[in-house]
């Protein structure tokens, strides 16, 4: 959303003086905030919302705000980006997380021997002294027993700040790329082109399907500690991309403006990722205004609401980098999905439209989604 110099109303239903814009959130106050562009700076102030707004992680009722800095209103979260600085993709989005990082946990040399003799010999050596001659100051060689037995304390703490450190950069690491492969709409709909492959960047991990972001969640960074059977865990990372494969059947649960919603971020992602070059995207159904607003995004090919079953036939991709989608709002969407299925094509539908249960579901919630991959619920998905 561009922000010229002036005033920007948000909520869910804003009004007064100025420009608005209306936010489809339910966690958001019909006016709940105010964006203020000056020539000196940006500022965004709480217009008495029931939920605030959050500037690094701290509720505030007026705050100035950075370029590169990101503020929540609600269940979205925004950014504040000069519209002059070229956005790039990452040359592997889409194509998945990639291979796990690994930390080694060193543990220090033992000199258990070296120690046993630092410690026993002068302590030793002191009392023969001090019985010999009578001067028991010669006790005071004991001393360096103590002194040794210091030493390996001290190697053992400096090796677990070192690994504490390696393992913070490890998690650091594995949150920018996720970023990087997984996208969020904002940089996708700005963005122009994508960024040469860096060696070592891609190739890792991918699996052949195209992944796409679902939403955020915080999550245990994706790394290996060796050797097997450490007692320490991975970091956990804040707001992190949720990412699923397009395999088998994705289903779309929640109410029709929220399912919409969804559809409507994944057709985004599919035009626009790099891993989804090539992807022969059959799309099926739709309102009238997502379809107008999705009819010019690349690699995307639509098809009329009531289509027939001859015309859906021929419509359907033949390979294995097909997808369909069905959008909300068809009533050929059971011959539909029940078609692709029988040619071994990936389905994204609404879960009413599907024959069969689905792979993954996504349930979307009002603030909140869960995420069920063919068992237990993951954890809540920030919508």
């Amino acid at each position: 959303m561009p922000v010229g110099r002036g005033t920007l109303r948000l909520g869910r239903a804003p009004g007064g003086p100025g420009r608005c814009l209306t936010l489809p959130d339910p966690e958001l106050s019909r006016d709940h905030a105010l964006l203020e562009v000056t020539d000196a700076a940006v500022t965004v102030t709480d217009l008495g919302s029931s939920n605030g707004v959050w500037v690094g992680g701290r509720r505030v009722q007026r705050a100035e705000l950075c370029v590169g800095q990101d503020f929540r209103l609600g269940a979205g979260t925004c950014t504040l980006v000069f519209a002059a600085e070229e956005a790039l993709l990452d040359a592997a989005a889409g194509s998945g997380p990639g291979a796990p990082l690994r930390v080694a946990r060193h543990a220090p040399p033992s000199r258990r021997a070296a120690m046993v003799t630092m410690a026993v010999l002068p302590l030793g050596v002191g009392v023969a002294l001090a019985l010999a001659t009578g001067m028991w100051m010669f006790l005071a060689f004991t001393a360096v027993s103590a002194v040794s037995a210091v030493i390996p304390l001290l190697e053992g703490r400096s090796a677990r700040r070192d690994f504490e450190r390696r393992l913070a950069s490890a998690a650091d690491a594995d949150a920018a790329r996720r970023r990087a492969r997984a996208p969020d709409v904002g940089l996708l709909a700005r963005s122009s082109g994508v960024a040469p492959r860096r060696e070592g960047s891609g190739g890792e991990g991918e699996d052949g399907s195209v992944h796409v972001r679902l939403g955020t969640a915080d999550q245990p960074a994706d790394i290996v500690l060796e050797p097997e059977g450490s007692r320490a865990a991975p970091p956990t990372l804040s707001a992190a991309p949720v990412t699923v494969p397009l395999r088998g059947v994705l289903g779309i649960d929640g109410g029709a403006e929220q399912v919409e919603g969804l559809m409507a971020s994944l057709l985004l992602q599919l035009a626009r990722l790099p891993a989804a070059e090539g992807l022969d995207i059959a799309v099926v159904g739709g309102t009238d205004r997502l379809r107008l607003a999705a009819r010019f995004l690349p690699r995307l090919r639509f098809l009329p609401a009531r289509t027939t079953q001859a015309r859906l036939d021929a419509a359907l991709p033949m390979h294995p980098r097909g997808l369909l989608m069905v959008l909300p709002g068809t009533d050929t969407c059971a011959a539909a999905v029940h078609a692709a299925l029988a040619r071994g094509v990936p389905v994204v539908a609404p879960v009413d439209c599907l024959p069969r249960p689905a792979d993954t579901v996504v349930r979307l919630g009002g603030s909140s989604s869960v995420l069920v991959r063919e068992g237990p619920a993951a954890p809540s998905l920030p919508t």
